[in-house]
């Protein structure tokens, strides 16, 4: 089978400036990585409160690893919830005064997990409409009407409450920071 149309794709892609070059990180991740032996400012790290070089979070994750190996080897809803992972849960219930609390490995999983788990097919969601890539997957996934307000607009999402049916279950969801720039 040929794959011609794919070189193109691919070409087109450069020939636009679209194309991705994936860029190799050779340092730890912070402020500053290293990439192609050059030192420079990171500015797209999911690294948002500097955890990920904390001492003592490393020191916890090579304990973790010295007694659990270095994943569970599974999901979690078959096999691969660990008492690590039950620990966790418990201590962040007690921290945020829930009743309780479950931990997904990405915001992704926790969007398509979530989302549907809470709405379906006759509710409505009302979205911003700068919302996350993958908060539109989770609504997609629900089946239900989803009304999209302007972006960081309180005025136009009570407007839109207020027009929905009274008979329908509602959620509104938001990105959890938006910066307006002031």
């Amino acid at each position: 089978m040929s794959t011609d149309y794919l070189e193109k794709q691919v070409s087109d892609l450069k020939d636009q400036h679209l194309f991705n070059n994936i860029l190799t990180i050779e340092s730890a991740i912070g402020p500053e990585i290293v990439i192609n032996g050059k030192k420079v400012l990171n500015f797209c790290s999911n690294n948002y409160l500097g955890l990920a070089n904390n001492p003592k979070l490393k020191a916890a994750a090579i304990a973790a690893i010295k007694k659990y190996g270095i994943g569970p080897a599974a999901v979690r809803t078959i096999a691969g919830t660990t008492s690590l992972h039950k620990k966790l849960e418990e201590k962040l219930a007690r921290f945020k005064k829930a009743e309780a609390v479950i931990t997904f490995q990405s915001g992704f999983s926790a969007n398509l997990a979530v989302i549907p788990a809470l709405v379906g097919e006759g509710d409505l969601i009302f979205s911003d409409e700068l919302n996350h890539a993958s908060i539109i997957d989770g609504c997609k996934l629900t089946k239900a009407e989803v009304i999209r307000y302007a972006h960081i607009n309180p005025k136009d999402l009570e407007a839109k409450l207020n027009k929905a049916s009274k008979k329908a279950k509602k959620l509104v969801i938001t990105d959890g920071v938006f910066f307006d720039g002031r």
